[in-house]
């Protein structure tokens, strides 16, 4: 079983802080033309924003140490189609940010980083923990935009 897609994939160091939350429209991402994201204040990565919020480092901590873990994914056959991502989190600022978008409908975890992309596929055991942190973290977070 191979987790990731190619031998020099790895899943990336978190930076401490800052954290941001995101809910994510839950709808494939868009473009502005072939192989262009769309891009602006309300997009990541081509995924419409629905919320955004400051997380503090102790909130994002499991959530931090669920992503990180190998253990959390398994064999990427797993993984549907849709990638409709539904939440997503920003480790760090500038040029050191990790982002790393959920769909929990086709298991995949995509982290994006230093111009690259790694994706990944959570076990089922993982999938049930990233839910959990759907609802503990994204569902209960601010109700007005920020």
């Amino acid at each position: 079983m191979r987790i990731f897609s190619k031998e020099t994939d790895r899943i990336p160091e978190l930076p401490l802080a800052p954290a941001t939350a995101y809910r994510l429209a839950g709808q494939p991402p868009e473009f502005d033309g072939p192989q262009k994201l769309r891009v602006g204040p309300d997009y990541l990565h081509g995924c419409r924003i629905i919320r955004r919020w400051a997380v503090s480092d102790t909130d994002v901590t499991p959530a931090r140490q669920l992503l990180t873990s190998t253990n959390t994914y398994g064999d990427r056959g797993l993984g549907a189609r849709c990638y409709f991502p539904g939440f997503a989190f920003t480790f760090g600022a500038g040029a050191a940010a990790v982002d790393v978008l959920v769909c929990l409908e086709c298991r995949w975890v995509v982290f994006h980083f230093g111009g690259q992309s790694v994706s990944l596929v959570p076990t089922d055991d993982g999938l049930a923990r990233l839910r959990e942190i759907y609802q503990t973290t994204i569902e209960k977070g601010p109700i007005h935009p920020s």
